[in-house]
């Protein structure tokens, strides 16, 4: 194996392959991007994020300062990718095949709890904003 135990497939759902082949190269870091949407107009991402399913089952625990240290660890690159994109970066936790959703805010750690049905319709404002200010088609 290559990398850390943590890099072990638990759910049998993904082909770790190419991961592993990225952990060989010296001098250099790799990370997976989560899914996370893109703007139908530009093409580009307009939110970040970094998705777990483990055992977070309110927002104030995932604030707990141990919640904290797991996510700032967790979600380190998606938060810098963010940055440098200039768009919002979000920890989201489900324990329930993401039917409850704990979203945290990484840029100042608000957190709230939505339904699947809220996730969806807080991500179509999130995409109404966007288009907004939205540059066109690159």
């Amino acid at each position: 194996m290559v990398g850390t135990s943590n890099n072990e497939e638990r759910t049998g759902d993904r082909d770790l392959g190419f991961s592993n082949l990225m952990r060989e190269p010296k001098g250099m870091r790799s990370c997976d991007i989560d899914v996370s949407p893109v703007c139908r107009r530009c093409k580009n991402y307009f939110v970040f994020f970094e998705a777990k399913r483990w055992n977070i089952s309110r927002p104030e625990l995932t604030l707990s300062f141990r919640g904290r240290d797991e996510i700032q660890k967790h979600s380190r690159y998606t938060v810098n990718s963010a940055k440098r994109q200039g768009i919002p970066a979000y920890f989201v936790a489900s324990t329930d095949e993401w039917q409850t959703i704990d979203v945290v805010r990484l840029e100042d750690w608000f957190g709230m709890q939505m339904t699947r049905i809220e996730f969806v319709q807080w991500l179509e404002r999130r995409a109404l904003e966007h288009l907004e200010c939205c540059p066109g088609e690159e």
